[in-house]
């Protein structure tokens, strides 16, 4: 009997803890399943951003900015980005734009806890009028002590026990180096259980590159136009003619 006893506590123990393995395989997985899921919509929403800073000339028009420029952050939860921007402004990702970008279905990634993304951009790319932003532009934004970011996507998790959430408060979203712009953060080495931010960054070259091709394909019409009608292009002298309009 007390043989049988004994076969049967080795049989329960077993079987529970054969269940904690899988409780723990089945999280583990959905964790997994998560990481996946931020990692994707973060890499879409800086496709957008790229996207948007290359065709900010037709999102802000002629008068406005130049090329390479982004929107304000949303710094009061309306979903709407605020304008003007402070200096390399921290918020929230807008959820919707003036624009068919269709950012606001990317700040949500649906994991059961506040998931919109937190943004922040350099002075440099406001869209103010007057800002300045080209390849000699240097960010005052950093990741890891790594400079060369003009714009930088956060992905809070869930609340790590002593944030107050829904709020409008940083802090009770992002962790460590990440309540305040411009120095941003992967891992935080003094509490590393309580931190949980995703962090994906723009770097300049990112937004320089397609800009560039985009303002030489402009130049290019406008160097065909003027040879369809003088039937040459211009040598480098015409560059100093204030006739020509086109190219002052």
């Amino acid at each position: 009997q007390s043989g049988v006893v004994l076969l049967l506590f080795v049989i329960a123990l077993f079987m529970i803890s054969f269940t904690f393995f899988l409780t723990a395989l089945n999280n583990n997985r959905a964790n997994q399943a998560q990481d996946v899921n931020v990692a994707e919509a973060l890499s879409a929403a800086k496709e957008r951003l790229i996207a948007f800073a290359t065709l900010s000339t037709e999102h802000y028009g002629a008068a406005g900015v130049g090329p390479g420029h982004l929107f304000c952050p949303d710094t009061n939860n309306n979903g709407l980005s605020n304008s003007p921007c402070g200096a390399n402004p921290l918020g929230r990702l807008p959820r919707t734009t003036n624009t068919l970008m269709g950012l606001n279905t990317l700040t949500e990634y649906g994991m059961g806890f506040d998931q919109t993304f937190w943004f922040a951009i350099d002075s440099s790319l406001s869209n103010a009028v007057g800002s300045v932003f080209n390849s000699a532009t240097v960010p005052a934004l950093t990741i890891d002590g790594v400079a060369g970011y003009v714009a930088v996507l956060i992905a809070p998790g869930p609340g790590n026990g002593v944030q107050n959430r829904p709020t409008n408060t940083v802090g009770d979203y992002l962790e460590a180096g990440n309540v305040a712009s411009p120095s941003f953060v992967t891992f935080d080495n003094v509490a590393p259980a309580s931190f949980n931010d995703r962090v994906l960054g723009i770097r300049r070259t990112e937004i320089t590159t397609p800009v560039t091709a985009r303002v030489a394909e402009a130049i290019k019409v406008l160097l065909d136009n003027y040879r369809g009608v003088s039937g040459s292009y211009p040598d480098d002298a015409s560059f100093d003619d204030p006739a020509l309009d086109d190219f002052n």
